[in-house]
């Protein structure tokens, strides 16, 4: 729910403590990610269904996953209630990726070596 200023003030305030995932978002070229996330997990296609989320949304959300520690049931509650969540994957009142959802993409990386390329790119940076 919006209140009737925005989401400014919370951002704000937010900031001012000093948000982490702002540094993140800051800090590291998720586009890098992009390429081999979406040459090594295949989704078909042929039998219809709606179109898949962005691959860097996805592995966002993944790392806030790991980075909180969190279920795959409480990590699309804690998206959809937080509002350093929404900013730091770019969602604003987009519909985010229920826990199923989450849960086949973590299990997509999982049965590929992507984490590790993954990693090392991010090291690069």
């Amino acid at each position: 729910m919006h209140n009737f200023f925005g989401d400014d003030i919370q951002f704000k305030t937010i900031d001012q403590i000093g948000d982490p995932l702002v540094k993140l978002n800051k800090n590291i070229d998720w586009e890098i990610f992009r390429t081999p996330i979406e040459t090594n997990i295949h989704k078909d296609r042929s039998k219809g269904g709606r179109p898949p989320y962005d691959a860097i949304l996805m592995f966002k959300i993944v790392t806030l996953h790991q980075l909180y520690g969190l279920s795959d049931l409480s990590t699309q509650f804690e998206i959809n209630n937080r509002h350093n969540f929404m900013r730091f994957l770019g969602l604003n009142q987009d519909i985010a990726p229920d826990c199923n959802t989450i849960w086949v993409f973590k299990e997509a990386l999982k049965k590929t070596t992507l984490i590790v390329h993954c990693l090392i790119c991010s090291i690069k940076y």
